[in-house]
């Protein structure tokens, strides 16, 4: 009965609750390289399959708001992609495409909240031309815009309206310096009391994505300001100081993160592998920026052709930046390991070191006294201080039961624990989510990643003592969740999308897995539930949850899916209406993870049954319906 209610919990809250303890994952499996990473940010030529019911549970509720096959939502960190309005609407965007390789139709797939539902899954994106890589806004006091790259001489698509969730989109284009017209990888957000004075930055375009070199950069970020919502710029392409050929010989793709602004506090953080991470901010509206280093790179001015390098930890380039309202900056960071062993465009990951790293300003930079190569290592660094985010031991016994090859991870060229989105609300509570391997979770061959929640209530002084797994139940046991973006404001609740399929990795690029259909989930968490008030820790079971029997009035045969947190023998039992046993199954001594069972019923009258799963000491009954 103990095992019944653990999982009419989970179904009610749709949390699992975990304590903040560290597993212990094995060096040799820290120390597994994946060689010949390409450093090219984007092939958009290159070339799994999902099914999602929307579903509530108390104040926890998910729903499915887009699809796309175009996978590669972003290359590290996550553009602006859900906004909520202070009259509680929403809208939502993500990267569509449907037409696979090329995706001639991918542009901005967009949803609209109206207060009371989620309005139907686009059919169409919402640009004229092909595009990408979408930021968006509130526009105006009423209105709302979507920036995306075009990939060509166009340079940025800007679409806005003046009413928002209704209406006629005006549509615009914004390119980049002379010659270097085709910018990249935008971050846009709107500021001032009227929230027309925009914030627009971009990448020229690289060598290795048919860019020539900028002023001596090989992909310079540029800025760009307007006071009027884009009719004229009193800043138009500029470099900031701190950010040019002077200090950098490059800028990547999607290695930084812009925050929502708070008054004339506008911030954006820069944390890529190569170079060093640090803090722009603006205290007026965008007229100065300040610099402040709070990572510096062990190897300056590093350059692909000549820079050979030990190995060392830095920023996986997944971040995610948030504004107190105080105006302190607040910074999340995956952490990862390389190193640049031969001149060339490829190079060595070790991506089973784990961590999500912290910091805000007025704390110190990251120094180890020497070169830094270790002073991002999450083995040294002060966990609920600057490391705030790990994989989780789901099962509570000290060690990390995954699979532990190259081959079994979805190949994002991050750690296994990254890509967080953050948000700050009314009384300085940070909510931080972030990706990471879900242990126990697995198809034969690779992990799962699931998003989990972890949150402080002073400001990032301390953490709380649990970790929320937001999609640990049964309807995600084949679910690879990816690319959270948070809302950066919040009401009663938090409110995120995230990327769902049942592959881990992606098509487009790293895996090259098969496209097929990936859901963009919408996810409403009251704060309580992940605040620790009002949560609930219970006792782990071996059994953590089986599925309805399925197909379910069963013909010939039926499968049910057992999810198994430590390793058990494993039988099944089917009893008629009066009790007795007509099938018994033994499945032997099996690992954590996930495990399906078929059962012949061939032989079996029309009826009702049960079906008993024993594992561990424990038990778990359901019916299911044989009808031939």
């Amino acid at each position: 009965m103990k095992n019944l209610t653990l999982l009419l919990i989970c179904l009610m809250f749709g949390l699992a609750v975990f304590a903040q303890s560290r597993p212990i994952i094995p060096q040799d499996i820290k120390n597994i390289p994946l060689e010949n990473v390409p450093i090219a940010s984007v092939d958009e030529s290159l070339n799994t399959d999902a099914t999602f019911n929307d579903y509530k549970f108390g104040d926890w509720t998910e729903e499915n708001v887009g699809t796309t096959i175009f996978d590669l939502q972003s290359n590290y960190a996550c553009q602006n992609r859900l906004y909520l309005f202070d009259d509680g609407t929403m809208g939502a965007t993500w990267t569509r495409g449907l037409e696979e390789t090329t995706f001639p139709d991918r542009g901005t797939g967009y949803n609209f909240f109206d207060g009371s539902s989620w309005g139907e899954i686009p059919a169409v994106r919402i640009e004229s031309t092909r595009c990408g890589w979408p930021s968006y806004m509130q526009y105006g006091l009423n209105g709302e815009m979507i920036v995306a790259h075009t990939g060509g001489d166009d340079g940025l698509v800007m679409n806005y309206r003046t009413t928002r969730g209704s209406g006629a989109w005006t549509e615009m284009f914004f390119a980049g310096p002379e010659d270097h017209e085709d910018i990249i990888w935008p971050r846009v957000v709107t500021a001032g009391a009227d929230l027309l004075t925009m914030h627009v930055f971009g990448v020229t375009t690289p060598e290795g994505n048919g860019g020539t070199l900028y002023l001596g950069m090989d992909g310079a970020m540029v800025y760009s300001r307007s006071t009027d919502g884009g009719t004229t710029w009193a800043d138009e392409n500029i470099i900031l100081d701190g950010m040019g050929p002077d200090y950098y010989s490059h800028t990547g793709g999607d290695y930084y993160a812009i925050a929502n602004p708070q008054g004339d506090n506008i911030a954006f953080v820069m944390a890529s592998k190569w170079q060093d991470m640090y803090l722009m901010k603006s205290e007026d509206n965008g007229v100065t920026w300040n610099k402040t280093m709070i990572f510096e790179h062990p190897y300056p001015f590093f350059d692909w052709d000549v820079t050979i390098t030990d190995t060392f930890f830095c920023p996986d380039g997944a971040v995610a930046v948030a504004l107190d309202n105080d105006g302190v900056a607040h910074i999340t960071f995956g952490i990862t390991r390389v190193g640049h062993f031969d001149t060339g465009d490829t190079y060595t990951a070790f991506p089973f070191y784990d961590g999500v790293g912290y910091w805000r300003e007025g704390m110190p930079e990251f120094d180890d006294g020497e070169m830094n190569l270790n002073a991002l290592d999450p083995d040294l660094l002060e966990e609920n201080v600057n490391l705030i985010g790990w994989t989780q031991d789901l099962n509570g016994n000290g060690e990390w039961d995954v699979i532990g090859t190259i081959e079994s991870l979805g190949n994002y060229r991050t750690g296994i624990s990254s890509h967080p989105t953050m948000t700050i609300d009314e009384n300085n509570y940070i909510y931080v989510v972030f990706s990471s391997i879900a242990e126990t979770f697995q198809t034969d061959e690779q992990n799962y990643k699931h998003l989990f929640a972890r949150t402080s209530k002073d400001g990032g002084d301390t953490w709380g003592d649990e970790f929320y797994d937001l999609t640990g139940d049964i309807v995600h046991v084949f679910s690879e969740c990816i690319h959270p973006a948070m809302a950066d404001n919040t009401d009663d609740y938090i409110h995120l999308i995230y990327h769902e399929d049942t592959e881990p990795g992606q098509a487009v690029q790293g895996d090259l897995d098969p496209y097929g259909d990936n859901n963009v989930p919408y996810i409403r968490i009251m704060k309580p539930e992940i605040l620790g008030i009002g949560g609930n820790s219970q006792e782990i079971s071996t059994i953590d949850f089986i599925s309805q029997n399925h197909p379910n009035p069963a013909v010939h045969s039926t499968d049910i899916n057992i999810h198994l947190m430590f390793s058990s023998n494993l039988s099944v039992h089917v009893h008629n209406m009066i009790g007795q046993k007509v099938v018994e199954i033994d499945r032997g001594y099996l690992a954590p993870g996930v495990h399906t069972v078929s059962m012949d019923v061939s032989d079996l009258q029309d009826g009702v049954y049960f079906y008993t799963v024993i594992a561990g000491g424990e038990s778990m009954t359901k019916k299911m319906i044989v009808g031939h």
